[in-house]
């Protein structure tokens, strides 16, 4: 069989849990070669890929004007215009059977789906953006870049049918869109008991009910609902307590007074990646009380995988990507957003009924490991690339 040469490129969003099932992929096929390309200079540690990893210059992330880290990128984005362009795609697409990039609205996505229409070759990109571009406020160039990127792109993955019907609303053909997950790996997240010395945080956690958020402070995560939850119902139920961890967003008098002064809620602004299983394992229960947001929708929602790998019940809203990934009354309560109520009932169902906690841990724990596996997504990844008919 032919060997097939695969350029994944993701620039400055290449990050090794990213790209999990294309590294299962390029070491379980002896006739797919897959390169990662990663931006210079690189926003992410990739030495732990068991892959071949490129660079390509990053001339956004270059120009730092008065000593600020990727100014002119962060301002393009600020600006919704166009960012992320590389340099040498160009000799890229000569190389390459399949150049396969990330969004429609990067630049360098438009960069590969010209080079590869010039040349003959098959360019293909992942999506995960749930909002379409006549909902979003972007502007005219995005459109421009997104529709020739649409209209040049073989196939599209994306992770949740939002996602898929997302681009059916920009215009894409529904029968080139193929919906495949994200996926973990499962060295870094399994089951253990509670240690809070682990990640240090007092002892009293190792005997108290632990609600867990895992995101940064903001306000789309729904972090204000569920704080004033949290306050309600903690008064009933004295050994509730709230572990938030994440950067912190919000208002600094706001925190002061909601988080920082609350003896019961604790926050951890940083953990590394490879450490965060300790606090999934401290918590008795996870929540991700997602809202919608103008621009602005949860996508998919990692770190509902996470806590279910490590067989936590969960808590999640319906919005956008999260009741896709959650299994309704088998690993998840799925609540409305926006309700303090509802937030509050779940917890308190989960904290009453040992039994239903017990089975949704169990349940999640298998599902996980079912279906979103690196050697499951990258199966469907390997259906995907066969189907382009690449000779």
């Amino acid at each position: 069989m032919v060997n097939i040469k695969i350029a994944l490129i993701r620039g400055p969003y290449l990050r090794p849990n990213g790209i999990l099932p294309w590294e299962w992929l390029h070491n379980n096929y002896e006739y797919i070669d897959v390169t990662a390309f990663r931006s210079k200079p690189s926003r992410f540690d990739t030495s732990v890929l068991n892959m071949p990893v490129r660079e390509l210059h990053w001339l956004d992330g270059k120009i730092d004007l008065f000593d600020k880290k990727y100014l002119l990128w962060k301002g393009l984005g600020y600006m919704k215009l166009p960012k992320s362009i590389l340099l040498g795609i160009r000799k890229i697409t000569s190389e390459f059977d399949i150049i396969h990039t990330s969004e429609n609205f990067n630049f360098f996505s438009f960069q590969a789906a010209f080079w590869s229409k010039l040349k003959g070759k098959k360019f293909v990109f992942s999506a995960g953006d749930n909002i379409p571009y006549p909902l979003r406020q972007r502007n005219f160039i995005t459109w421009r870049i997104k529709k020739f990127v649409n209209n040049s792109a073989s196939a599209i993955t994306t992770t949740t049918i939002l996602g898929k019907r997302a681009l059916i609303h920009e215009g894409v053909n529904p029968d080139k869109i193929t919906v495949i997950p994200n996926a973990l790996d499962f060295k870094y997240f399994d089951k253990a008991p509670k240690d809070s010395h682990k990640v240090g945080l007092p002892e009293e956690l190792d005997r108290t009910f632990n609600i867990l958020f895992v995101h940064r402070l903001t306000e789309e995560k729904g972090i204000y609902y569920l704080i004033k939850a949290f306050k309600t119902i903690s008064k009933e139920i004295s050994d509730l307590r709230l572990i938030l961890v994440g950067e912190n967003k919000l208002d600094e008098k706001y925190y002061n007074k909601h988080v920082r002064s609350n003896s019961k809620i604790y926050h951890v602004e940083f953990i590394l990646n490879t450490e965060i299983k300790n606090l999934y394992n401290l918590s008795d229960v996870f929540i991700l009380p997602s809202i919608t947001m103008p621009n602005n929708e949860e996508q998919f929602g990692m770190a509902l995988l996470e806590a279910m790998a490590c067989g936590k019940p969960s808590i999640v809203t319906d919005v956008g990507g999260l009741p896709y990934v959650a299994d309704k009354d088998k690993t998840s309560l799925i609540i409305n957003e926006r309700s303090t109520k509802e937030i509050g009932d779940a917890i308190r169902v989960l904290y009453e009924d040992e039994k239903l906690r017990n089975r949704l841990g169990r349940y999640s724990y298998d599902y996980v490991r079912k279906n979103f596996s690196k050697k499951v997504v990258g199966e469907k990844i390997h259906s995907f690339y066969k189907n382009l008919g690449v000779k």
